[in-house]
């Protein structure tokens, strides 16, 4: 006995296409009742999405071109400092006398120097124009991406809370002051702050 041997009928397939194209009789027609009102509300659907990502990417864009200018400023304020002669500018002035006070043997400088330096934070957060009632509300609308240090920031804040609440009873320990500083130094340096 012999098996079979399956076998492509090419007349079939080709009665199956003729069969088809001859059901569609005239394509125009066939693309305008079928096609087109698929394709229609699918564009627009696509449409809205891409100008959506479009208006979002530059809303972003912007903000991140604000960002730029704050650094840019600072920069050009640095520029002619130095130009002057003049590195005293009112913010080294603040980050001088928070590094003084962080220098002293007294802890209840070390925590002065903290709350300056906290000082100083919010009035770079308000310059970058974040709004709230308080610096924890400001940073709370920072976004990590713009904000590499918003961790350090945070960290930093918190201590600056504990000693506002706790007051003397906050013991300050000469590393903990230390780090602390650091954190805002960090911050400050990302920015071109200090």
């Amino acid at each position: 006995m012999i098996d079979s041997v399956p076998v492509i009928n090419i007349d079939y397939i080709f009665f199956q296409i003729h069969t088809f194209v001859a059901s569609v009789g005239d394509f125009p027609a066939f693309w305008n009742a079928t096609i087109l009102p698929v394709l229609y509300p699918l564009s627009f659907i696509v449409s809205v999405f891409f100008i959506t990502v479009t208006v979002y990417s530059l809303v972003r864009l912007t903000q991140m071109g604000n960002m730029d200018g704050i650094i840019e400023e600072n920069r050009e304020i640095e520029k002619k400092a130095v130009s002057d002669g003049n590195t005293d500018k009112r913010l080294n002035e603040r980050w001088i006398r928070v590094k003084e006070l962080s220098a002293s043997q007294s802890e209840s400088d070390w925590r002065m120097a903290v709350i300056e330096a906290d000082g100083m934070l919010e009035e770079m957060i308000n310059k970058m124009g974040y709004d709230g009632s308080s610096l924890g509300e400001k940073m709370k609308q920072i976004e990590k991406s713009d904000f590499n240090t918003i961790q350090q920031a945070w960290d930093a804040h918190i201590v600056r809370n504990q000693i506002a609440h706790a007051g003397i009873e906050f013991a300050l320990s000469e590393r903990e002051k230390n780090r602390v500083i650091g954190l805002y130094k960090e911050v400050f340096e990302e920015f071109y702050y200090i």
